[in-house]
């Protein structure tokens, strides 16, 4: 999502505007390489900062649009109603706990 974390950081990092970016956002990670995808599912909150944040269909999308390409999903999420975002997505594990 555009703004969110680590967009703040990072001026070129790969993002998605909504569902209808999906499978764009895959097959240009595929082209880059990528066997997993990692996806940031926080608002920034636990570093003070508030961010747009990945909607629970975008990330539920990412992940069933990635298992069906072969690819695992990791997310990035520090807040238990993001940690149970993640896991009712369907990623495959977690980072950052």
């Amino acid at each position: 999502m555009d703004g969110s974390h680590p967009t703040q950081f990072f001026d070129d990092y790969p993002t998605l505007d909504g569902v209808g970016d999906v499978d764009s956002f895959i097959d240009a990670r595929i082209r880059e390489g990528s066997d997993y995808l990692k996806i940031i599912i926080e608002d920034s909150s636990v570093i003070g900062q508030s961010t747009p944040f990945i909607p629970p269909e975008v990330s539920a999308a990412v992940t069933a649009r990635a298992h069906a390409r072969g690819l695992l999903v990791v997310a990035h999420a520090q807040s238990r109603r993001f940690v149970e975002q993640a896991i009712e997505s369907g990623v495959d594990g977690l980072a950052h706990q």
